[in-house]
């Protein structure tokens, strides 16, 4: 089993056409959804151990993308790797993402079969048995 792959998007229609685009890409490990980055990070946080590569929209209700970053920042131990798909065209969140370090990379949307294989290339290389 590969690294864990945890969609994030307060849509269910683009929530499933990221799963239909990442297992068309032969993703090589288990992937789920979350409809908010609340749901995502308890998900996270209920399985500590778990390593996750993580989806991210920036925008989605309850808790948006950057204070679960911030959340995701302060557990034990995390293997968490996050990749960035969002509308904003802003500099500034660009700026801010590469704050993160958990942040591989930044994506304006639409997402695309070809982020997607980048994506996969990540998984492939992060895994450790």
């Amino acid at each position: 089993m590969g690294l864990s792959l945890l969609l994030i998007d307060d849509d269910k229609v683009t929530l499933h056409i990221y799963q239909l685009f990442f297992e068309k890409t032969n993703y090589p490990g288990p992937i789920f959804q979350a409809l908010n980055c609340k749901l995502a990070y308890n998900i996270i946080k209920a399985n500590a151990h778990t390593p996750y590569l993580v989806v991210l929209d920036l925008a989605t209700p309850e808790m948006d993308g950057w204070e679960f970053l911030n959340l995701v920042q302060k557990l034990p131990k995390s293997q968490i790797f996050v990749a960035i798909i969002t509308g904003s065209q802003n500099v500034a969140d660009r700026q801010k993402a590469e704050t993160f370090v958990e942040v591989l990379e930044y994506y304006e949307r639409p997402l695309t079969m070809e982020v997607c294989s980048r994506i996969n290339e990540y998984a492939h290389a992060l895994y450790v048995h």
